[in-house]
């Protein structure tokens, strides 16, 4: 995935299982901003990730989980 700039490159892990979040520590936390973070969220749901119920970042951040399971955090670009 380009963006603005920069690279990420994700590949699938067979043997990678995705934390039971809350409760477990996560191995790696990914923290996404976007200029319209409503229009980021609904694209980010129709490729395929989940919102979970826990939202403990309120207003400031939104919890989405990828298709694995593993939790990361989108928000509002500063």
């Amino acid at each position: 995935m380009f963006i603005g700039g920069m690279m990420h490159v994700f590949y699938t892990a067979k043997s990678s299982t995705a934390p039971e979040w809350p409760a477990q520590e996560l191995p790696f936390h990914l923290d996404l901003a976007f200029a319209d973070v409503t229009a980021a969220e609904r694209r980010l749901l129709e490729l395929g990730a989940t919102k979970p119920a826990r939202q403990p970042g309120g207003e400031h951040w939104t919890v989405l989980l990828d298709p694995s399971g593993q939790p990361f955090c989108i928000s509002q670009a500063a």
